[in-house]
């Protein structure tokens, strides 16, 4: 999955393609690695999207569409829910310093 974060994934997709129920996996998956496959994703997307802010001058809609968000103002909404800052204000705090330092946003 995390080779594919720009695709519309499904897990009932994926489960059939694993040869499996999607109850079992979902089942396993979470036995694995802690965690949902929908949440193991929206995570993968966001630490992806973190990665491509601190690396790259990309925009935020071009960083939404390449992990996999339909839309900027969802990927933004999930960034901040998931991070506690904007990508926007992720970018400039990682480009002045470290993001631990970077001022509380108000929602």
């Amino acid at each position: 999955m995390a080779e594919n974060l720009a695709l519309d994934l499904n897990v009932a997709e994926i489960a059939q393609r694993s040869g499996m129920s999607v109850r079992t996996f979902n089942r396993r998956f979470r036995e694995q690695t802690g965690t949902s496959p929908i949440q193991w994703l929206l995570d993968a997307r966001v630490r992806r999207a973190q990665e491509l802010l601190e690396t790259t001058g990309q925009s935020v809609e071009s960083i939404a569409a390449a992990t996999g968000f339909e839309a900027p103002a969802n990927f933004r909404a999930r960034f901040r829910r998931m991070v506690g800052i904007s990508p926007a204000g992720y970018r400039q705090a990682f480009a002045g310093g470290r993001v631990e330092d970077a001022p509380a946003e108000s929602p």
